[in-house]
């Protein structure tokens, strides 16, 4: 027994999970990409990500690609194509349907071609982006199209090696210190912006991937998203490993030692402010649990989402012992994080995705996303010290959800005004 969906002709993250919503979870499944007009990499990475999820429960799932040239092209240039089956952990030729394969093949890109040969108007003047050299990680151009995000980064793949992941993420922080594409994302972000995203979200998100069992290897994107006018309204890159989850981590570490935290743990007083609602339920209705949760009382590990959003708070880790890749991404956060509780503290777990949370959500006014299972977080400053809004969407019974971990960071770019309390449906 099979069933086919077809995508909204805006792939964007919310179609997505509608459209693994309407596609239950007991058959195998066709999913039909054809009118797609526009993507979003964060939605594609859900799509690969609910695939793998799908394999693992053994349903069998195909894509028909979509029809447009442009479209095509466009997701070549991402690397979609190229990395699908390292995502998924199947072949190309069972994910894709004969057509989709055959259309594909035919329209490979040669890679000395511009994708401007496109497009009649050619590049667009005056690209802010033009003096961008190709060292670091690499970033496509794209004209001036209502069709696409104008500027990305291609999906990449940074192998993570059994006790390697220090390794790995410092040298995937490195390439992100080029100094190109440091001015680049200071002119349009902030002046501080490329160091918090190489030396905080890259180093902290890519080092504790690696402490998620099994995992061994993080694909990472990122794409900046233009208003209505055509200006840079948020930077969003995305970082998924294939690993264990999050709640799995941290309760196989409680069972291994007996505790998830570390003396960093109840330093910092904040407070979250959680609400729940069903996967799709409309804007204008009440959350379906509300409740605060406090960073000085010890998580709970009788519950998956209690477990997720404590994974956020300082001093929670599956290793609560002194750790030997202590290295933290820079001295000013390293004496900021050894102030809460005297020397030393920084040596121990506990800390990436708080670092993260607080410099990407409180200091940036940016927004943090996580994708685990079947829920999907979106964490926000309320612009009060110390305290936060923790929305949460969970999947409706019998919805698979994704496999892995998705991290994905929003940062306002100047002028824009900071990413407040929101359901995140764009």
């Amino acid at each position: 027994m099979s069933n086919s969906v077809m995508a909204d002709s805006d792939l964007t993250p919310a179609a997505v999970r509608s459209m693994f919503r309407r596609a239950g979870v007991e058959t195998d499944l066709t999913i039909d990409l054809s009118v797609v007009r526009y993507v979003d990499h964060v939605a594609l990475a859900l799509i690969l990500s609910s695939i793998a999820a799908r394999k693992s429960h053994n349903l069998s799932t195909k894509l028909i690609a979509p029809r447009s040239p442009r479209v095509l092209d466009y997701l070549q240039t991402w690397h979609f194509f190229e990395h699908m089956s390292d995502w998924v952990g199947d072949s190309l030729i069972n994910l894709l349907d004969h057509d989709s394969a055959a259309r594909l093949e035919q329209r490979r890109v040669d890679k000395h071609r511009s994708v401007y040969d496109e497009f009649p108007a050619g590049q667009p003047p005056e690209d802010p982006y033009a003096d961008l050299e190709q060292s670091g990680p690499q970033m496509m151009g794209l004209p001036e199209s209502p069709y696409f995000p104008r500027n990305h980064f291609p999906i990449s793949r940074v192998d993570i090696e059994k006790g390697g992941q220090l390794h790995a993420a410092a040298r995937e922080r490195d390439s992100w210190l080029d100094d190109p594409l440091q001015s680049l994302l200071a002119r349009i972000i902030g002046p501080q912006a490329g160091k918090l995203v190489a030396r905080t979200v890259v180093f902290e998100g890519i080092k504790n991937t690696g402490m998620h069992p099994n995992a061994t290897a993080v694909f990472t994107s990122a794409q900046f998203v233009r208003d209505k006018v055509g200006a840079p309204r948020e930077f969003v890159m995305c970082m998924w490993d294939n690993g264990s989850s999050v709640p799995e981590t941290l309760r196989a570490g409680f069972e291994t030692f007996g505790a998830i935290t570390t003396p960093a743990f109840g330093q910092l007083k904040e407070r979250f402010r959680v609400r729940v609602w069903d996967e799709g339920a409309s804007l204008d209705e009440s959350p379906k649990a509300n409740f605060v949760m406090d960073t000085t009382e010890p998580p709970y590990t009788g519950d998956r989402l209690a477990l997720l959003i404590s994974a956020f708070f300082l001093g929670v880790t599956s290793i609560p012992g002194v750790r030997s890749d202590h290295e933290l991404p820079s001295k000013e956060i390293s004496d900021r994080v050894a102030a809460l509780g005297g020397p030393g503290l920084e040596f121990y777990g506990g800390l990436g995705l708080y670092l993260i949370r607080d410099a990407v959500a409180y200091q940036a006014g940016g927004a943090v996303e996580y994708y685990n299972g079947v829920h999907h977080l979106t964490i926000t400053s309320t612009g009060i010290p110390d305290e936060y809004d923790v929305d949460v969407e969970e999947a409706l019974h019998g919805n698979i959800g994704i496999r892995g971990n998705l991290l994905i960071i929003r940062l306002p770019t100047l002028g824009a005004e900071p990413i407040a309390s929101i359901r995140h449906v764009a």
